[in-house]
């Protein structure tokens, strides 16, 4: 009995070695792994991705080679559908803004945005007011991260989808988020908006 014990207990001591080795070596490779995340977080950082990180929503960034503008430019640079892409356009009354998001491949139309948001006649804010209010530049406008509290409205055809690609504040890259996380923390109305 005494031999049997101690080769057992050779035994468990030859596997808590291995063990350790395995947790060793997976741990130096979560640790390269979490270390090459912060660094690409750190490299693609703006409002956005830190309201996002904040109310830990998971997302994926989206490079661009170039400076890109229209949607289909973006959804091209990005590498997905133009029906994924969100575009973001201000909209005013003069008093009162609202954010109106509609998929890259729709047109934003400003009296179903009025009828939802009940405001007065919307016409487009002038860029020369955009920092301001949304707190990002001219053509990376996202429903998160707004720079003042403004309403945002997303169409239906967007609601429907399981991922989407917002914009990130930033011109050089966007984001792709679940459709039901930006629904969640955006705090957006969904109603018809696109034609």
């Amino acid at each position: 009995m005494p031999k049997r014990t101690k080769r057992h207990s050779k035994m468990r001591k030859k596997v808590s070695r291995a063990a350790r080795k395995v947790r060793k070596i997976a741990h130096k490779k979560i640790s390269a792994t979490k270390k090459k995340v912060s660094a690409a977080v750190l490299k693609y950082k703006s409002s956005v991705t830190e309201f996002l990180q904040k109310h830990k929503i998971p997302f994926e960034v989206q490079p661009h080679k170039k400076d890109v503008w229209a949607a289909e430019d973006i959804a091209k640079q990005r590498k997905v559908p133009l029906s994924q892409i969100v575009k973001c356009l201000v909209l005013t009354d003069g008093e009162n803004h609202v954010v109106a998001c509609v998929p890259g491949d729709r047109k934003v139309k400003a009296g179903l945005v009025k009828q939802i948001a009940g405001t007065g006649k919307l016409e487009f804010l002038h860029e020369k007011h955009l920092k301001k209010v949304t707190g990002h530049p001219l053509g990376t406008t996202s429903p998160v991260g707004l720079a003042s509290k403004v309403p945002v409205i997303i169409d239906k055809h967007l609601a429907k989808l399981k991922h989407v690609s917002i914009s990130s504040g930033h011109k050089k890259f966007g984001l792709r988020v679940a459709t039901k996380d930006l629904l969640k923390v955006s705090g957006a109305q969904v109603g018809k908006i696109s034609d």
